[in-house]
């Protein structure tokens, strides 16, 4: 049988604590894992739809930003094809930029905005996506 230590408990108790400690950490990775498979499905699940300046071109693209359709209005035949181009793109960008930041207010939602989480998705919608168009709608090389 063992001995109380000098502070006046078992080492069972020692490793009771710690056993419980496990079933806690345990717990909560359990409770991470259920809200990232819950975001996951929310993240797949956007679809962000801009247009352009002129309204000639609207882009709908996923999470990722992906071009997911794209759909020409009417006004888009007459342009030249340089500003058709420059249309779609400035869409696009939009869009996409829409998408990385509601990917990170998802996210935000589950983890927390002080979470690690939050700051890696975020720097990386900075650095992926296109920047937010000029005022003139291009947002592109001229």
């Amino acid at each position: 049988m063992p001995s109380p230590s000098a502070a006046g408990s078992s080492p069972w108790s020692d490793a009771e604590s710690s056993i419980a400690r496990v079933r806690e950490q345990m717990a909560e990775a359990l409770e991470r894992a259920e809200r990232a498979q819950q975001l996951k499905g929310r993240i797949d699940a956007i679809r962000v739809t801009q247009s352009s300046p002129g309204g000639e071109v609207e882009v709908v693209v996923d999470a990722t930003g992906r071009l997911v359709d794209i759909l020409f209005a009417n006004g888009a035949r007459d342009l030249a094809p340089k500003d058709l181009s420059r249309a779609v793109l400035a869409a696009a960008a939009r869009a996409q930029r829409a998408a990385g930041d509601e990917a990170v207010e998802l996210t935000a939602e589950i983890f927390g905005e002080g979470s690690e989480t939050v700051a890696m998705l975020r720097g990386e919608v900075a650095e992926r996506m296109p920047p937010e168009p000029e005022p003139d709608g291009i947002g592109y090389g001229r």
